[in-house]
Protein backbone atom coordinates (compact mmCIF):
# COMPACT_ATOMS: atom_id res chain seq x y z
CA UNK A 1 0.00 0.00 0.00
CA UNK A 2 1.34 3.74 -0.04
CA UNK A 3 0.52 6.53 2.35
CA UNK A 4 -1.56 9.18 1.14
CA UNK A 5 0.18 12.36 2.11
CA UNK A 6 -2.31 14.96 0.67
CA UNK A 7 -6.47 14.83 0.25
CA UNK A 8 -7.86 13.29 -2.46
CA UNK A 9 -8.48 16.84 -4.09
CA UNK A 10 -4.87 18.25 -3.56
CA UNK A 11 -3.39 14.88 -5.32
CA UNK A 12 -5.76 15.51 -8.37
CA UNK A 13 -5.11 18.69 -8.73
CA UNK A 14 -0.79 17.86 -8.23
CA UNK A 15 -1.22 15.73 -12.06
CA UNK A 16 -3.70 17.90 -13.49
CA UNK A 17 -1.81 19.78 -16.07
CA UNK A 18 -0.20 16.50 -17.18
CA UNK A 19 -4.11 15.52 -17.96
CA UNK A 20 -4.89 18.86 -19.03
CA UNK A 21 -1.63 19.03 -21.44
CA UNK A 22 -2.94 15.66 -23.12
CA UNK A 23 -0.51 13.26 -22.13
CA UNK A 24 -2.57 10.80 -20.93
CA UNK A 25 -5.02 8.49 -22.76
CA UNK A 26 -7.89 6.15 -22.03
CA UNK A 27 -8.91 3.81 -24.53
CA UNK A 28 -11.50 3.84 -27.17
CA UNK A 29 -13.67 1.42 -25.25
CA UNK A 30 -13.41 -0.62 -21.94
CA UNK A 31 -16.21 -1.95 -19.95
CA UNK A 32 -14.95 0.49 -17.45
CA UNK A 33 -14.51 3.69 -19.26
CA UNK A 34 -18.07 5.20 -18.89
CA UNK A 35 -17.75 4.23 -15.17
CA UNK A 36 -14.38 5.91 -15.10
CA UNK A 37 -14.95 9.58 -16.81
CA UNK A 38 -18.41 9.56 -14.74
CA UNK A 39 -15.94 9.64 -11.84
CA UNK A 40 -13.49 11.83 -13.06
CA UNK A 41 -16.19 14.63 -14.17
CA UNK A 42 -18.35 14.28 -10.95
CA UNK A 43 -15.36 14.46 -9.07
CA UNK A 44 -14.80 15.43 -5.89
CA UNK A 45 -18.59 15.99 -5.44
CA UNK A 46 -19.65 13.11 -6.36
CA UNK A 47 -20.31 9.40 -4.59
CA UNK A 48 -17.48 7.51 -6.03
CA UNK A 49 -14.35 8.36 -6.27
CA UNK A 50 -11.80 5.45 -6.45
CA UNK A 51 -11.12 5.10 -9.99
CA UNK A 52 -10.20 8.84 -9.89
CA UNK A 53 -7.92 8.48 -6.80
CA UNK A 54 -6.12 5.74 -7.87
CA UNK A 55 -5.81 7.58 -11.34
CA UNK A 56 -3.95 10.10 -9.56
CA UNK A 57 -2.01 8.17 -7.43
CA UNK A 58 -0.57 6.29 -10.66
CA UNK A 59 0.09 9.37 -11.86
CA UNK A 60 2.00 10.59 -9.30
CA UNK A 61 4.46 6.98 -9.22
CA UNK A 62 4.89 7.32 -13.62
CA UNK A 63 5.78 10.94 -13.26
CA UNK A 64 9.20 11.29 -12.12
CA UNK A 65 9.10 14.52 -10.08
CA UNK A 66 10.69 17.22 -8.71
CA UNK A 67 8.28 19.47 -6.50
CA UNK A 68 8.09 22.47 -4.37
CA UNK A 69 4.69 22.32 -2.49
CA UNK A 70 3.73 26.26 -2.53
CA UNK A 71 0.55 27.58 -0.42
CA UNK A 72 -1.92 26.85 -3.30
CA UNK A 73 0.50 25.17 -6.11
CA UNK A 74 2.65 22.64 -7.13
CA UNK A 75 5.70 23.65 -9.21
CA UNK A 76 6.96 20.82 -11.57
CA UNK A 77 10.62 20.45 -12.77
CA UNK A 78 11.52 17.82 -15.94
CA UNK A 79 7.98 16.03 -16.63
CA UNK A 80 8.06 13.82 -19.26
CA UNK A 81 5.56 12.78 -21.81
CA UNK A 82 3.32 9.78 -20.63
CA UNK A 83 1.81 8.01 -23.43
CA UNK A 84 -0.35 4.64 -23.59
CA UNK A 85 -2.14 5.31 -20.11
Amino acid sequence: GIQANFSKVFRAQAVSATIESGCVFLPKSSGWLYDFETQVSQFPAGAHDDMVDSMTQALSYLIPQKRAVTENRIEYDNIPTIYGL
